[in-house]
């Protein structure tokens, strides 16, 4: 009886700790998407803020060319 309980206790313990597993795993795949897109999102806004100051730079560059 006695090692029956234990044996129980240790397969709920094990079910549990299985469980938490997944859960976390799948927690952290969730983590690593958003990561994933945030970091994508601030490249995009990077570029696309070194686009803008470049097209800036380049139209000041035009312009006092053209007034040449």
């Amino acid at each position: 009886m006695v090692a029956y309980c234990i044996f129980k206790t240790e397969r709920n313990f094990y079910a549990s700790s299985h469980v938490s597993r997944t859960i976390t795993i799948k927690a952290f795949h969730h983590v690593k998407t958003y990561f994933y897109e945030i970091r994508s999102a601030l490249y995009t806004s990077a570029m696309l803020k070194n686009q803008l100051k470049w097209d800036f730079k380049f139209q000041q560059l035009h312009s006092s060319q053209k007034e040449r």
